[in-house]
């Protein structure tokens, strides 16, 4: 999450500020919800922005009521570009990640599925995101030369944001530009650095599906099963010593 006006200052939720360094410590997944962006389709094979898509992923464990949170490329309230608000009950759970399309039509043709949302309405089998005008009443279109997506919470405060190309607003140095039909990822899916070595030039894009997750502790009943086994093993070679001691007198 981060924090600011016309320039954000990030910080990785619930953990302590980042700074910018040499070599960024990553934050892997906090206790609660922890909405992120995952993936970004800004520059489609097909006709943009239609075939563009958003791809938001709850890194977090426990549920994120969506229906007062914005999705769009407008950083500065009340400029010219978009910003777009979820439907009432819209919601997502640990683990899931969902899509938000420019068009469900073009992206149902391109992937074969549906997306989950869509910003201008082409297809009455996916709800629809609204305007959310008190902040932009432009249209989402992702720019190619550069440009940013970022998320804004119930109380307009910024929740996350990616950028790319010749904008530098969400994190410099920022995402390089990817080729036409690449897609750019976070990769780990769950570890938040709030910096460009968080993502990723994706060659196939791949929504719904999140790429590799950061390892996390190792579970208590396999640390239990190794410390078993050890013990286990001790205690055959003893057995097994013991064995060949006593076959050694015998002779």
């Amino acid at each position: 999450m981060f924090t600011g006006t016309s320039k954000p200052v990030f910080t990785s939720t619930p953990t302590a500020t980042i700074s910018p360094t040499i070599t960024p410590t990553p934050t892997t997944t906090p206790a609660g919800g922890w909405l992120l962006i995952s993936e970004v389709l800004y520059d489609p094979f097909n006709v943009e922005p239609n075939g563009e898509w958003i791809e938001l992923y709850n890194a977090g464990d426990t549920a994120i009521d969506l229906s007062n949170y914005k999705v769009g490329d407008e950083v500065v309230q009340g400029n010219p570009e978009g910003m777009y608000q979820f439907p009432a009950g819209a919601a997502i759970d640990p683990g899931q990640v969902i899509l938000v399309a420019n068009r469900a039509d073009v992206f149902t043709t391109t992937y074969g599925f549906y997306p989950d949302y869509e910003l201008l309405e082409s297809d009455g089998n996916v709800p629809n995101m609204s305007k959310y005008q008190a902040w932009a009443i432009g249209l989402v279109n992702l720019s190619n030369p550069g440009d940013e997506v970022l998320v804004l919470d119930e109380s307009d405060s910024f929740v996350d944001a990616v950028s790319w190309g010749d904008s530098n607003w969400a994190f410099d140095p920022d995402c390089p530009i990817v080729a036409e039909g690449h897609s750019i990822e976070r990769n780990p899916a769950n570890v938040d650095t709030n910096t460009s070595a968080d993502w990723i030039d994706q060659a196939l894009p791949n929504p719904g599906q999140t790429g590799s997750v950061g390892a996390g502790p190792e579970p208590a009943f396999a640390a239990q099963f190794t410390q078993i086994s050890v013990i286990s093993l001790c205690a055959l070679v003893k057995i097994l010593r013991t064995c060949v001691l006593r076959k050694n007198q015998l002779q």
